[in-house]
């Protein structure tokens, strides 16, 4: 329930609309959530220990981090393609059949 002036309701019945509110039929919302939940919530703590792999591995080659990186997610610096382009990382991966950089 929301109270107030007339133009501070039409307002936020505007904000309801334009951010979803209005949507009546959830089945496809539904269907992504369980999708999502069935096909990758099993692989998030694999995803996690890649990322952190990920993250030991530049913070190695002397990249700065951003933030600790407790999830699947790695926050760097806009610098990490001037980290990757002085490590031996890159000349080790131009000899692999699909080139990294």
């Amino acid at each position: 329930m929301i109270v107030g002036p007339k133009p501070f309701i039409e307002k936020t019945r505007w904000f309801r609309k334009a951010f979803g509110g209005g949507v009546r039929q959830s089945g496809a919302n539904a269907a992504a959530a369980d999708y999502g939940l069935t096909n990758h919530f099993p692989r998030l703590a694999y995803t996690h220990k890649l990322a952190r792999k990920l993250a030991d591995g530049l913070v190695g080659l002397g990249c700065t981090l951003i933030c600790p990186t407790e999830t699947n997610m790695v926050c760097s610096f806009s610098k990490i393609k001037q980290c990757l382009a002085e490590s031996p990382l890159i000349n080790r991966s131009s000899s692999t059949p699909s080139r990294l950089a």
